[in-house]
C-alpha cells in the first residue's frame, strides 16, 4: 500500500474517520491515482509480464513500466525470453516462430529508462535477387521478447520521492473525506477489489485534476 494509517498524522492530519472507513478511502484514492486520470500504472513494486517486439536492426526493446522514477527491481531478477518469428524474409516469406530461448544476464544490458539491448550478434543474413544481382541484408537473431520483471517504488523507504507522493496522496485523501467526494457516502465498491467503504449517506464527487498532476509524470512512455 502506498499510504498507511501511520501516514495520516503527517500527511492528512485533518482526516478523522473510523479505521475501516479510512482504510477503504485509502484504497479508493490509490485506485484513482494509479488509474487513467493519474499515473496509469501501479506505483508500488509490482511484478509485470509483457510480450514485446524486438527492433530487428538494433536488437533492442523497451519495458513499459520501467523509468528513472519507477526503477527496475533486481530481486527477483527479470526473466527474459526471446525468439525469432512472425516476420518475413527478403523474399517476403513468413518466418515461423522459433522456440523461446531464456537469456542469461550476459546476453543483455538494461538502461535506467527500461531500454534492453540484446548482446546477440547479427550473425545470419538473408539474400535476394535484385537488379544488380544477389544482395545480402542483416538477418535478425530475435524479433520477439517475453519478459517478466518487477518495477516500482518502495514506499517503506523514507525518501524525497516517497514523501512527495504521500503528501500528494494525503491532499487527495483529505479532499475525498472532507470536501464532499466521500462525505456521507454509504457504500462504494472499489475497482478490482473486494473491499467496500461504508458510512453515512451521500454522493460520490470527482477529484479535481490539479490534485492528480503529481502522478501524471509516472505514466508509461509510449513509443
Amino acid at each position: 500500500m502506498i499510504f498507511s494509517l501511520d501516514d495520516l498524522l503527517l500527511f492528512a492530519p485533518s482526516v478523522s474517520l473510523p479505521e475501516d472507513a479510512v482504510t477503504g478511502a485509502i484504497y479508493f484514492v490509490q485506485s484513482i491515482i494509479e488509474g487513467d486520470r493519474g499515473a496509469d500504472r501501479p506505483l508500488e513494486i509490482t511484478r509485470h509480464r509483457e510480450k514485446l517486439r524486438v527492433n530487428l536492426k538494433f536488437q533492442n526493446f523497451r519495458l513499459t513500466y520501467v523509468s528513472i522514477n519507477t526503477p527496475l527491481v533486481n530481486s527477483p531478477a527479470p526473466i527474459i525470453k526471446a525468439r525469432l518469428g512472425n516476420i518475413t524474409d527478403g523474399f517476403n516469406r513468413a518466418i515461423a516462430p522459433d522456440s523461446w530461448q531464456t537469456l542469461s544476464s550476459n546476453d543483455y544490458t538494461i538502461d535506467v529508462d527500461g531500454q534492453i539491448y540484446l548482446s546477440t550478434a547479427i550473425s545470419r543474413s538473408w539474400g535476394y535477387w535484385g537488379y544488380h544481382g544477389y544482395s545480402r541484408e542483416p538477418y535478425p537473431v530475435f524479433s520477439e521478447a517475453d519478459v517478466e520483471y518487477s518495477s516500482g517504488i518502495d514506499f517503506s523507504q523514507d525518501t524525497r520521492q516517497t514523501r512527495e507522493i504521500k503528501a500528494a496522496f494525503g491532499r487527495i485523501l483529505d479532499w475525498v473525506v472532507n470536501t464532499g467526494s466521500f462525505k456521507g457516502v454509504s457504500s462504494v465498491e472499489l475497482p478490482f477489489e473486494e473491499a467496500k467503504i461504508n458510512y453515512g449517506t451521500g454522493q460520490l464527487g470527482t477529484i479535481p485534476d490539479d490534485l492528480l498532476m503529481v502522478f501524471k509524470k509516472y505514466r508509461p512512455i509510449s513509443l
